[in-house]
């Protein structure tokens, strides 16, 4: 199988890699999701963020805070700080607004508030929705 390098990716083929292994993200499947993703990232209200290693996507559509919608790490590149390169560049778009998230699991939760987010609603025994109420705009 051929690396993939996530700075090449268009964002079909982008939206392709989410949908063929959607078992990797956080999310929740929605009728048409993530299948009706092309259309809405075409929105100027959805950032790319890419790096060789991974990539970011956030939605930007609110007044009122930006959602991390989805944050992805090879994982031979996890430890190297990628992950954290690309919240960076959220925080830095946020330009001072919270970021929302969700995320599911101990070691996403425990990862997520290494970053400056807390916990502010248990949806289930294992699954949180997340802020960022320090999102720096300087970084």
């Amino acid at each position: 199988m051929q690396m993939i390098n996530f700075d090449q990716l268009s964002k079909q083929e982008l939206v392709t890699f989410i949908a063929d292994n959607f078992a990797l993200f956080d999310s929740e499947r929605t009728p048409g999701f993530p299948e009706n993703m092309l259309f809405n990232l075409e929105s100027e209200f959805f950032q790319f963020f890419r790096n060789p290693n991974g990539f970011a996507i956030a939605f930007t559509g609110r007044p009122t805070e930006v959602e991390l919608m989805f944050l992805y790490v090879r994982k031979s590149a996890e430890g190297r700080g990628i992950g954290t390169q690309l919240i960076d560049k959220v925080k830095h778009i946020a330009a001072g607004l919270p970021i929302t998230l969700k995320c599911e699991g101990p070691n996403r939760l425990a990862y997520f508030r290494g970053h400056g987010f807390e916990a502010v609603t248990q949806v289930s025994k294992d699954r949180f929705c997340m802020q960022c109420l320090r999102a720096d705009p300087s970084i």
